[in-house]
């Protein structure tokens, strides 16, 4: 139906901006989570995360995601739930 369709749609469109994006924000490995956890530090005061999603040109789940790899990379300390640690 209808409904099915607009997903498809979204996700296609979803596939197309990301092959858009610059390759090296797309690849997740060692300089790229550093790099998540330098902006991430850098905006410990305000809001770290939401710094990553527009450094980064994601959407906050995406960054929230990056800061977890980074973290579990031990680039960024481990967090108590809703802690922010940098």
């Amino acid at each position: 139906g209808p409904a099915a369709y607009a997903m498809g749609q979204r996700m296609a469109d979803k596939f197309i901006e990301r092959q858009r994006r610059p390759r090296d924000y797309r690849v997740i490995n060692d300089p790229f989570l550093q790099k998540v956890a330098q902006v991430y530090r850098a905006n410990i005061q305000g809001a770290p995360t939401k710094s990553v999603a527009k450094h980064f040109q994601v959407k906050d789940r995406m960054a929230s995601k990056y800061v977890d790899k980074a973290r579990r990379a031990g680039y960024l300390p481990k967090t108590k739930q809703g802690q922010k640690k940098a």
